[in-house]
C-alpha cells in the first residue's frame, strides 16, 4: 500500500472522517484497527467491542481533523477488545454513567437509549453512539476531548481478563477473522 512515494503504516497514517474503499483512500480509526489486526479492511473490525467500535467510529467522524489524529494510538489499543455480552454491557453502561458524568443533562433530558424500543445489543450501541455526540458538544470545541480518551481508556479496562471457564466446561472456538485475500492499492 503506497500514497504517494511512503508506505502507509501506523506511524505515516492521517486518520480522515468517513468509510474508506481502500488503504491508499485514507482510513478511519477502526479501519486502521482491522489493518493492524489483520482483518478484512473494514470500519467493522471482527476483533473491536461493538461497543467500542461504536463509540470511536461516530467519535472518529465527529471530531475536528487535529483531534481525530489523537485516536491513532487507540486504534492499537482497541484491537482484540471484544469480549463476552456482560462485557459489552457493562461498556454500555459505562457510556450511559460518561454521558451523566460529564454531560450533567438535566430531568428534563431522556437521552436516546431511554426513548428508543431497543434490543439490547442496539441500546448498547446506541449509548456508545450518544456518547461521541456529547464528548464532541461544548461550550468550546474539544473541551471534551481528553474526557473522551479517558472514556476509550476506561472502555477497555472494563473487559479485564478473560473469564475462564469452569472445569471440564467445554472452551469456545476463538473468533475468526477474515483476511485480506488481495493487497488493496490503487
Amino acid at each position: 500500500m503506497t500514497r504517494g512515494m511512503g508506505l502507509i503504516s501506523h506511524q505515516t497514517v492521517r486518520l480522515g472522517a468517513g468509510d474508506h474503499p481502500h488503504p491508499g483512500a485514507g482510513m478511519c480509526v477502526l479501519e486502521l484497527a482491522s489493518v493492524l489486526a489483520g482483518d478484512e479492511f473494514s470500519a467493522y473490525p471482527a476483533s473491536v467491542c461493538p461497543v467500542i467500535a461504536a463509540f470511536l467510529r461516530c467519535y472518529n467522524d465527529l471530531v475536528d481533523d487535529r483531534r481525530r489524529q489523537d485516536l491513532i494510538h487507540c486504534a492499537a489499543a482497541v484491537v482484540g477488545s471484544r469480549a463476552t455480552q456482560e462485557v459489552e454491557r457493562r461498556r454500555a453502561r459505562l457510556c450511559r454513567g460518561w454521558v451523566v458524568e460529564v454531560a450533567r443533562p438535566g430531568p428534563w433530558a431522556h437521552p436516546a437509549w431511554t426513548l428508543l424500543r431497543l434490543r439490547r445489543a442496539e441500546r448498547d450501541i446506541g449509548a456508545a453512539t450518544y456518547a461521541a455526540f456529547v464528548a464532541v458538544e461544548g461550550a468550546h470545541p474539544g473541551e471534551r476531548h481528553e474526557a473522551a480518551l479517558r472514556l476509550v481508556r476506561r472502555l477497555l479496562a472494563e473487559g479485564g481478563d478473560p473469564p475462564r471457564p469452569a472445569a471440564g466446561a467445554s472452551v469456545p472456538a476463538p473468533v475468526r477473522v477474515r483476511r485480506r485475500k488481495a493487497e488493496l492499492s490503487r
